[in-house]
């Protein structure tokens, strides 16, 4: 777990000071890296932006401390050295630490602000038995669960094991917000005709009765209307969450815990999925599009992070 020891003058400090960088999934592998390097060195580690309160959704679901205190303790005038980590994701994590080390042995008693999405290919991440734990111990969902994060994935899997335990659950992540209003093929949305489909072909091949459908996403009303006008029956959070309880940390919880629980999962180009996806021991099959727009099988533990259609 990621530390809270005080700072002196000459203790080396890697800041995390553009914590959380994204949405919430994003900070969930920024955590996942902090807690690797923090169990390889002996180097403090302050994990958040002094524009963010430690009372958002990182902090409380991780149960870091207050960074803001942190900060305050840095030595006025300290030199606060920049750079990127996890720019190659065909290196492995170790590399980073690496990095991090060699810097301090050649900087001691300095400031490191560290920025980056710490996702790796994941064939790198799962060979490493070090980082593997660390998201056992922390991330992955079970009974001896340690964190706020892992102790709701694990409650709302329990209830969707229950509810649909005689069912087969396709999940379908649809991510569209924020994608539609960018240019960058980076962001690029799943072609839902084709996602259909082959989900089609997939139940009728298999002859799956009465399959579940569930559709995690940002936009409930377009994927209602579209899942509608294709003649399939989809169930979202907004069908299982009490209205008068529901909220968007309740809509996304659900949404992480069905995706790591469908026996199909479809992914988007996404963190979210990714990390679902990960998270998931259920599935007999994960479909995601590859860098050619095609919907094809993968191996979350053993796949290259697609970032745009435009390469690897």
């Amino acid at each position: 777990m990621v530390s809270s020891s005080a700072n002196t003058p000459f203790q080396n400090t890697v800041w995390f000071s553009s914590f959380p960088n994204g949405r919430f999934s994003n900070s969930v592998f920024q955590y996942w890296f902090a807690t690797y390097l923090q169990n390889q060195t002996e180097h403090q580690l302050i994990i958040g932006s002094p524009q963010r309160s430690s009372n958002e959704l990182p902090w409380t679901m991780f149960d870091l401390p207050d960074h803001q205190q942190k900060i305050s303790t840095l030595p006025v005038g300290q030199v606060i050295t920049k750079t990127l980590l996890a720019d190659d994701r065909s290196s492995p994590p170790s590399a980073d630490v690496k990095k991090v080390t060699d810097f301090f042995q050649v900087n001691p008693g300095t400031v490191l602000s560290v920025d980056g999405f710490f996702q790796y290919n994941t064939g790198l991440m799962a060979r490493d038995p070090a980082y593997l734990s660390v998201f056992n111990a922390y991330l992955a969902p079970n009974a001896n669960s340690k964190t706020t994060f892992q102790k709701i994935i694990w409650q709302y899997q329990q209830q969707i094991h229950q509810i649909f335990k005689d069912k087969f659950l396709a999940a379908i992540h649809v991510r569209r917000g924020d994608y539609l209003r960018e240019s960058d093929d980076i962001f690029f949305t799943l072609d839902l005709d084709q996602v259909v489909a082959q989900l089609k072909a997939f139940i009728a091949r298999d002859h799956i009765q009465d399959p579940v459908i569930y559709v995690a996403t940002d936009d409930p009303d377009f994927c209602q209307q579209y899942f509608t006008d294709k003649g399939l029956n989809i169930n979202m959070s907004r069908n299982f969450v009490d209205a008068e309880t529901r909220n968007d940390v309740s809509d996304l919880m659900l949404d992480i815990a069905v995706l790591a629980s469908a026996q199909l999962l479809v992914a988007s180009n996404s963190s979210l999925s990714l990390l679902a996806a990960l998270m998931n021991q259920r599935a007999r099959l994960f479909w995601r599009q590859n860098k050619e727009a095609q919907l094809v099988s993968f191996d979350p533990w053993n796949t290259p992070i697609l970032y745009g259609f435009s390469n690897n």
